[in-house]
């Protein structure tokens, strides 16, 4: 490919981004969408010792926040090609260059990021995938200081009946003794690559220089912890045996680290998951970021002033790409709950439902053509939204193969994605929604009378639609303190695993409400914190302890304070 020349008519190709062992990588622009993507080349040839496509396969079906996602794959007969994300950072071992090394605490957030996704690929059904070349230059530092884990070009299916891989692959230094052609690659590869790699990072000294050794870490720096050094050791234990059984144990392990509690021998084995989420709770409150997240699908049942603020809040706090997706198409215009960007442009989103559900039942309908029906949110650049909007011909669609074609491309566009869904037993398109989205909120008005009401609808979804009531979660809505029963009653009444949160009643809101206006750029503090624990017990936001939270209303106090003497300040020199 020739940089400057466009690519099956509709990718500019920019520049080279990298050559390795399995290809080289190209920077590109979509034409059309003026999106960016990074176009793998594999040359065809008998040389080749890897099968060409065997990236894009164990790719396309992976979906993870640190992993590239496949978008095409073109053939001719010279080269395959593979149209993956473009991962925009740094690599590891350029920042290291830098660097020269780094500090302890950043190098184990780095590796229970690393964890995570390694957690991730291990546990794929019906065979784990073995990454096989963790090293720095195959790791990229985000902006936002997250780790994408780039070129599965060396990957392969974990197969129990296999004995031994059939030729050597990896990089010499990085690569675990057994791939040498010694034994079969397993788990254990992986987290012998992630072990030198933290080493390089905590001493940058380069495994792939002479004389080719491990040392411990403290050789090269007395300052690093002796725990630190045990985990690492344990890492690059020659015997595959002898290393950690599972990325979950290393993540307990570095978890614990952070806690300042030395790992002794063999005290993480057994450890459960929930006590690995325990540990890993207390990272962010010491400075190290974790990549934690997990993209989730949430339906909001009848309430599209709900589902707005909630979407608002989400892009607001937490900085993730959310998507405000209104499948109630017998409801009204949600431009009355959140402020939309009124240009006109090719990814305005201001078209006629007909135009999407025509796109989506007659094979015009890709991925990435999703971004074509969005609106941005203004002043809100990771906020998108379909609007979409009252259609009265909905029911001539496919309800099962629109919704799901929808949401499974909004999952792979999007971190979170806030599906409004009308509500209504007999709307197809809300049960579908329902049926895919990971949980259903259902904010109700705070009287035992709503929860009468919505509780024997749950039943009748579990009974009659197959919808477990376990994906049911209420939300008391507008909850006015003094009127509406205690908050303790109404939990008792729905059980405290299934409530999962209250939005006080605001004047604001019912003014703006009557105005005709939008409430959510102008949101009080309280309801904005109110919003901050439902999204933490989601996971979309790390939860915060009594102190800080404490510390944050002492500092909105401190602001409002300020600005109320600003203004009698003004109204004292005015008289």
């Amino acid at each position: 490919m020739i940089t400057g020349r466009l690519f099956e008519g509709k990718y500019e190709i920019l520049k080279v981004l990298g050559k390795g062992g399995t290809g080289t990588v190209y920077l590109a622009r979509n034409v059309k969408l003026g999106t960016l993507w990074a176009i793998k080349e594999i040359k065809k040839g008998r040389d080749i010792r890897v099968e060409l496509l065997a990236e894009p396969h164990i790719l396309k079906r992976l979906r993870h926040p640190a992993l590239p996602r496949v978008f095409d794959i073109i053939e001719d007969d010279r080269h395959v090609y593979t149209v993956v994300d473009y991962m925009d950072g740094v690599s590891l071992d350029r920042e290291l260059a830098r660097a020269g090394k780094f500090d302890e605490k950043t190098v184990i957030g780095w590796a229970l990021q690393l964890c995570d996704v390694l957690n991730y690929l291990h546990g794929q059904k019906p065979n784990p995938i073995i990454y096989r070349d963790l090293k720095p230059s195959n790791i990229i530092l985000s902006k936002d200081g997250s780790l994408k884990l780039i070129d599965f070009g060396t990957a392969r299916e974990y197969k129990s009946e296999s004995d031994s891989d059939t030729l050597y692959i990896g990089t010499r230094g990085y690569a675990a003794p057994e791939q040498y052609g010694f034994g079969q690659t397993s788990m254990a590869t992986d987290i012998y690559s992630l072990g030198v790699t933290m080493h390089q990072l905590l001493t940058g000294k380069d495994p792939t220089s002479p004389p080719f050794e491990i040392k411990p870490v403290r050789y090269y720096d007395k300052s690093l912890s002796p725990s630190i050094e045990h985990v690492i050791a344990k890492c690059t234990r020659t015997d595959p045996k002898e290393r950690y059984a599972s990325s979950e144990e290393l993540m307990a392990d570095l978890a614990r680290l952070i806690e300042k509690d030395s790992p002794d021998g063999e005290a993480s084995h057994g450890k459960s998951a929930e006590s690995v989420k325990r540990n890993l709770s207390c990272l962010e409150r010491k400075g190290c970021r974790v990549l934690g997240f997990k993209k989730q699908v949430l339906a909001v049942w009848g309430s599209p002033e709900f589902a707005c603020e909630l979407a608002y809040t989400s892009a607001r706090l937490s900085g993730l790409s959310v998507l405000l997706l209104n499948m109630d198409f017998t409801g009204s215009d949600i431009s009355s709950y959140i402020r939309l960007d009124d240009s006109r442009g090719r990814n305005s989103g201001f078209f006629e439902p007909r135009t999407l559900l025509d796109d989506v039942t007659g094979g015009k309908f890709n991925g990435s053509s999703l971004y074509y029906y969005c609106v941005r949110k203004k002043g809100l650049e990771n906020l998108h939204i379909i609007p979409a909007g009252c259609f009265y011909g909905i029911y001539e669609y496919p309800a099962e193969q629109v919704v799901f074609r929808i949401i499974d491309s909004a999952y792979d566009l999007f971190d979170l994605v806030v599906v409004i869904a009308s509500g209504s037993m007999f709307d197809p398109f809300a049960l579908k929604a329902a049926e895919k989205s990971h949980c259903i909120l259902v904010p109700l008005q705070p009287s035992m009378d709503s929860i009468v009401k919505y509780r024997a609808q749950a039943e009748y979804l579990e009974k009659v639609h197959g919808i477990p009531s376990s994906k049911v979660k209420w939300v008391f809505y507008e909850y006015k303190k003094g009127i509406n029963p205690p908050m303790g009653d109404l939990r008792d009444e729905v059980g405290a695993q299934k409530l999962a949160g209250f939005i006080s009643y605001s004047p604001r809101r019912e003014m703006y409400r009557n105005m005709k206006s939008t409430y959510s750029r102008r949101m009080e503090y309280r309801n904005l914190a109110e919003y901050e624990k439902i999204l933490e017990g989601f996971g979309i936001l790390p939860r915060k302890t009594a102190i800080n939270r404490l510390k944050d209303w002492l500092l909105k106090r401190g602001k409002d304070m300020a600005r109320s003497a600003r203004k009698g300040l003004k109204r004292v020199k005015a008289y």
